[in-house]
């Protein structure tokens, strides 16, 4: 494996399997992406959220569930966000986790 699993481990590979997310390493303030069956790194995605950064999982076959600058948004494969479900702020305390069952 290419660094650490995303999130809480569930969530890592994309809906068809065809690619997996880990937490870069060393420092793990971003989200590689990897094609499942080369091991080559498809990219590499900002993760921003203070101490506690996270990737939740796959929204769908490309963007991610992601920790953003506002909060909790859908981040595509460029590094753009597309949307933000959920708005934090700064000092907030909130340890998201994502369930696709």
């Amino acid at each position: 494996m290419r660094g650490r699993p995303g999130g809480d481990g569930r969530g890592v590979f994309s809906p068809s399997g065809k690619r997996f997310v880990t937490a870069c390493l060393p420092l793990e303030k971003a989200a590689c992406v990897w094609d499942a069956a080369t091991g080559k790194a498809v990219t590499r995605l900002p993760i921003a959220g203070g101490a506690r950064p996270t990737t939740l999982g796959w929204y769908d076959e490309k963007p991610l569930l992601i920790s953003t600058a506002a909060g909790i948004g859908i981040m595509d494969l460029t590094g753009r966000v597309t949307e933000t479900l959920l708005k934090l702020g700064k000092n907030s305390e909130i340890y998201p986790h994502f369930s696709a069952t």
